[in-house]
């Protein structure tokens, strides 16, 4: 089949590889380069650099009907997004024979949206797997071609579960390539009245509110690393307020003393905080422009066990 194919981040390269092996791809789309880091210098996508790689031509206009004339010259069988980053509007969707297809990072109808593995995690979803689907006008609601689930272990942080979820898309979406290819494939609309939204993710959606249940927390916790990462502030009597990132913890149940957000223990793995039901303990923290260490060089270096009233809070901004 000839492939038109369009993504942008990490998330999409198995898929863009895997359909190149099998398929002609005429033309690979991705989000314009974007300046990064605090040199602000350009840097290419992730799917720019693998297409390049493998020798595809790349296009990366702001608009992706920017790009109609080009795609519809190039009679495409079908288009294909993972990721990609922006609505792919009707009238380049008909540019191709059998429309668009969509890679999607979760079990539609579920978690619809920019941002479903971190939702998937903040739900406490027994399982996950990717949808492949049809795109229409409405966002992620298209009848599905090909669905994989797996289950999930419970301690997955959105990181790990998005390279998990990338390596499943490329099977998935050459088996649905295949279907369309033979005719054999059979869309299934979706349940639309079970359909929950995933949302674009912000960086105060990774502020840590120690008032909530610990289970919460260390959920919060990993669907938001590694971005925009779960960030308290870290209160030490007779210091300034310092913004910490949260890399791992841990719930623990029962009883505790102390008000939500005191450091109640300071153990040899972890430092253990009070929350609103039970406490959570601190295992990895990265303090704001230095770099990530353990619970016990955090513990050592700002000399927790030397000190009483030390907590954490909600961070400013």
């Amino acid at each position: 089949m000839r492939v038109v194919f369009a993504g942008t981040p990490e998330f999409a390269v198995p898929s863009l590889r895997a359909v190149a092996a099998q398929h002609q791809v005429p033309l690979v789309l991705s989000q314009p380069d974007r300046p990064k880091g605090r040199g602000r210098v350009l840097e290419a996508t992730a799917v720019k650099s693998a297409a390049v790689a493998l020798g595809l031509k790349v296009l990366q206009p702001e608009k992706i009907g920017e790009a109609a004339e080009m795609i519809g010259a190039l009679a495409p069988d079908v288009l294909v997004t993972a990721a990609y980053g922006q609505k792919v509007p009707d009238r380049v969707l008909r540019l191709a024979k059998h429309g668009g297809l969509n890679v999607h990072a979760s079990l539609l109808p579920r978690h619809r949206g920019a941002a479903p593995i971190a939702y998937a995690i903040l739900a406490g979803d027994a399982e996950s797997g990717v949808t492949i689907f049809r795109m229409v006008k409405e966002m992620d609601a298209g009848p599905v071609l090909v669905r994989s689930a797996f289950a999930l272990s419970g301690d997955e942080s959105a990181g790990e579960l998005e390279a998990r979820i990338a390596s499943a898309a490329a099977p998935s979406l050459l088996e649905a390539l295949r279907l369309l290819e033979s005719g054999e494939g059979r869309f299934q609309e979706q349940d639309h009245a079970k359909a929950t939204l995933a949302p674009k993710l912000a960086r105060a959606d990774g502020a840590l509110d120690f008032a909530r249940p610990a289970v919460d927390l260390a959920r919060r916790i990993r669907a938001m690393t590694p971005w925009p990462g779960a960030a308290a502030a870290f209160v030490k009597p007779g210091a300034k307020p310092l913004r910490v990132t949260v890399l791992a913890a841990s719930p623990v149940a029962g009883d505790f003393g102390g008000s939500p957000g005191e450091v109640i223990e300071v153990r040899k793995d972890a430092v253990r905080v009070k929350t609103g039901a039970g406490a959570l303990d601190l295992l990895r923290l990265q303090p704001e422009s230095r770099k990530a260490v353990s619970a016990e060089e955090f513990a050592n270096g700002f000399r927790l066990r030397d000190y009483g009233g030390c907590r954490f809070e909600s961070p400013a901004g």
